[in-house]
């Protein structure tokens, strides 16, 4: 053998070191031709097949990226089934290069790179073609004319899956009763242009707020299970006692703790159905845990 590598060496015939596997009475091992790749952020994982001339079964395979952060890769089969044949998958991460490194056995090894670029912008869609109905009805707000996010609200119902978001335009001067006017900001990643819609706006009718003090306060008795109400029994109970009320947690809030005989609940300030204070009497009492 020291003989034959002596012979070698003086031809020049002594492969390099990771470009051939060379035994003793065995033909040597090369990796088939790998070319470098380039790929987009959010391309389909690309399968490189690789080709091991000479191959002996059961001989370790792997694949190293240099920079996972940038290019993974994963390896099938992990050892030669005997056909020296395998399937790399690359798999793109982030704007990048990367330096992918195979090794067959001990001692053969192939690298190519792989260059990872941005992922390209969608085309933005034109809001004068984009929004196919432009009449949007009769709607009704709050003010005597709609706000942007009343009008995005309203053309997203007469266009589906539109995916219109009112951080996606603005008023091209102001809104009336009968018609406005969008522009796309010129930050929008999925639109630009701009669109005119009519419609027929009005302003909601002020519902009377009830007021508190006025609905049944006498609550009988009733169980819950800590040793004194909490909100949420409260208004159960009140509920119970008053039909229709249609009293929930978010109208209204404690003044102070309530007792087992007796609370104060107060409406808030933004509850649009209630105002003013209920004081309510009751009998309460803990449940018995179960045995």
């Amino acid at each position: 053998m020291k003989k034959l590598l002596g012979i070698l060496a003086a031809t020049g015939l002594v492969a390099t070191t990771g470009a051939t596997v060379v035994s003793c009475g065995d033909k040597a091992s090369a990796f088939s031709e790998v070319k470098d790749l380039s790929m987009k952020v959010g391309d389909a994982d690309k399968v490189v097949e690789v080709t091991v001339s000479n191959p002996v079964k059961d001989t370790a395979f792997s694949a190293t990226s240099a920079t996972v952060a940038a290019a993974t890769v994963s390896v099938a089969p992990a050892k030669d089934d005997g056909t020296g044949k395998f399937k790399v998958t690359v798999k793109a991460v982030a704007e990048g290069t990367s330096d992918i490194t195979l090794k067959y056995g001990d001692s053969l090894t192939k690298t190519f790179k792989v260059a990872v670029s941005a992922a390209e912008a969608a085309a933005k869609k034109d809001l004068s073609t984009t929004i196919s109905t432009k009449a949007l009805g009769e709607f009704k707000g709050a003010g005597d004319n709609p706000t942007l996010e009343e009008l995005v609200a309203q053309v997203n119902s007469k266009n589906s899956d539109l995916g219109l978001a009112a951080s996606d335009v603005e008023l091209d001067g102001s809104a009336t009763t009968s018609a406005a006017k969008l522009k796309a900001k010129s930050e929008s990643e999925k639109f630009t242009g701009s669109v005119d819609l009519t419609y027929s706006y009005s302003k909601k009718e002020a519902v009377a707020k009830k007021d508190l003090s006025t609905i049944t306060l006498a609550l009988g008795a009733f169980q819950g299970a800590g040793d004194n109400p909490i909100i949420g029994e409260l208004v159960d109970q009140v509920n119970a006692v008053n039909e229709g009320l249609g009293l929930s947690v978010n109208d209204v809030q404690l003044n102070g703790s309530p007792t087992t005989s007796a609370a104060k609940l107060d409406a808030k300030a933004l509850s649009e159905k209630f105002t003013g204070s209920a004081s309510l009497t009751y009998t309460y009492t803990k449940k018995e845990a179960s045995k």
